[in-house]
């Protein structure tokens, strides 16, 4: 996959990445298809992570007022759920 192909591959996200191909702080690579990061998926996006994907976990980052705000992402209800809230820098500073 090339460096411009990992962004916005998904039609109802401002901002996904695929992470595979990055190098780990120990040196060895993340494989392509295990780890993505999204916003804002569709139900269009839904069918073409499981299909591609095969997700294993879903695990959720937003603090409630982000998830509060934003009705329209959906989990994954395919694979096991996590919520684990970090704030941003910008709700840290």
């Amino acid at each position: 996959m090339e460096n411009k192909d990992r962004r916005n591959f998904l039609e109802g996200t401002l901002n996904n990445r695929e992470l595979g191909g990055y190098k780990s702080i120990d040196g060895r690579t993340i494989k392509f298809k295990h780890i993505l990061r999204a916003d804002c998926i569709t139900q269009n996006d839904i069918d073409f992570l499981i299909k591609n994907y095969n997700p294993k976990l879903d695990i959720d980052l937003r603090l409630n007022d982000d998830i509060i705000s934003n009705k329209v992402d959906r989990p994954l209800l395919v694979c096991k759920f996590v919520y684990n809230p970090i704030p941003s820098m910008y709700q840290i500073l």
